[in-house]
């Protein structure tokens, strides 16, 4: 059962009671991430991420760890491009402990300067460890040249100058303002009293006299074409490639997103892997991926190779993406796909954490939650004809934005206009 409720505070609780389990797993999701924040502000929203865990005016930060380990919890946090969420999944019966110790992280956290100078080193090594990783490092650089200068392009970590240029000061304000109530939604899933929850939510999250923080304007960025080699002394190619259009209105739009991805790249039976890595043995990663964000969405591909069967790949791709207009999607693989889609839903029905971050998501991309019926009858309602008129609204004749990552000196860096043409 689905429910919605305001809270005194104003934040929003969302709940998914599920009667035939012990767990429970709760989530506070701020609408605040990477793209709201300005040039001075780069890395702020991760870094707040990392800082609640430093200690409250009753614990310290290994007092902290503790409370959670005492409860055989998972306790953890990410920051997105537009959200920052902290979250915990624990047995039902600790719930009145979680949300009281999840409150006083958040909404009570000390910013000492000694902790934030250590956070810094801790946050700089990560950044070091992405930029290691040439499928990381080359995914931030094309969304960079993508959507440069617009945030969408920051990356959500921050550069190595921007951790080192963080003042406690100008973070604390950033933190008051944004990590308010009022921004703040409760996504609720498990076998637990909904009545309960709302009384200690009531009880523990802070009530302001006036509303602290100003809503969030975000501007539509444009992206602008780009195909660009970056060069790195690697043996592998890295391939970033794809495109941009307006968010899908609706949840039934959603599903035709979700649906023509799956056929596309999202599976192991996806076209691309199996006519490019399987059939060919051009690559051996191969996939494409969804974001979707408030006033645009994107559809990537993603792929590595060797350099001397580069340009075999990039021909090959190409003739790929035109059979998706060609060579069209035949009812097997519809069905395939449907199926495939509904045994991911079954599956995760019995995993509370996934039942939570989906009923978050549901209601921060539409304003409502969908029950599992629901989403299976949207997901039969995908017709080959929408996964068409999807495809020649938004993608086709587009040439995809490309960024190139390896050592390109062993290539021929022929500028290849990747397309779904037709």
């Amino acid at each position: 059962m689905i429910g919605y409720s305001e809270l005194e505070s104003k934040a929003r609780l969302i709940y998914d009671k599920v009667e035939h389990t012990e767990v429970c797993s709760i989530g506070f999701w701020f609408l605040n991430g990477s793209v709201d924040e300005n040039n001075e502000q780069k890395g702020y929203a991760h870094f707040i991420e990392h800082i609640l865990f430093k200690g409250t005016k009753n614990k310290t930060t290994s007092e902290i760890a503790r409370s959670f380990d005492r409860i055989g919890s998972n306790f953890n946090a990410f920051t997105e491009k537009e959200t920052t969420c902290f979250y915990c999944t624990f047995p039902s019966k600790h719930i009145e402990y979680a949300i009281t110790l999840l409150s006083e992280i958040i909404f009570f956290p000390l910013f000492e300067k000694l902790e934030i100078k250590k956070e810094k080193n801790v946050i700089i090594s990560e950044i070091q460890e992405y930029e290691e990783l040439p499928d990381e490092n080359s995914y931030d650089l094309f969304l960079e040249k993508m959507w440069h200068p617009y945030s969408l392009g920051y990356k959500i970590t921050g550069e190595i100058k921007d951790i080192k240029n963080i003042k406690k000061d100008s973070l604390f304000d950033f933190y008051s303002e944004r990590y308010a109530p009022e921004k703040l939604i409760v996504a609720v899933a498990g076998n637990v009293d909904i009545n309960k929850i709302t009384d200690l939510l009531n009880k523990t999250l802070p009530i302001k006299k006036k509303q602290t923080s100003s809503p969030l304007v975000r501007i539509k960025p444009e992206s602008k074409y780009s195909f660009e080699y970056y060069y790195n002394p690697i043996k592998q190619i890295h391939i970033n490639t794809g495109i941009a259009f307006p968010t899908p209105a609706e949840m039934k739009s959603y599903y035709v997103f979700l649906f023509f991805s799956t056929l596309t790249g999202e599976s192991m039976s996806s076209r691309l892997f199996q006519k490019i890595r399987e059939e060919n043995g051009l690559c051996y990663s191969i996939y494409s991926y969804r974001s979707i964000y408030t006033c645009v969405s994107m559809w990537n591909i993603y792929a590595n190779t060797m350099p001397d069967i580069y340009n075999d790949f990039i021909a090959k791709l190409n003739i790929e993406l035109a059979n998706f207009l060609y060579n069209k999607f035949n009812d097997s693989e519809i069905e395939d796909a449907r199926t495939h889609l509904e045994g991911g839903l079954i599956l995760s029905q019995e995993d509370m954490e996934l039942r939570m971050k989906r009923l978050a998501r549901h209601y921060i991309f539409n304003g409502k939650s969908y029950n599992f019926e629901e989403s299976i009858e949207m997901l039969y309602s995908v017709s080959l004809n929408d996964i068409y008129d999807f495809i020649s609204k938004n993608i086709a004749n587009k040439k995809f934005n490309t960024l190139i990552y390896g050592n390109t000196k062993k290539i021929n860096c022929e500028e290849y206009d990747i397309i779904i043409k037709g």
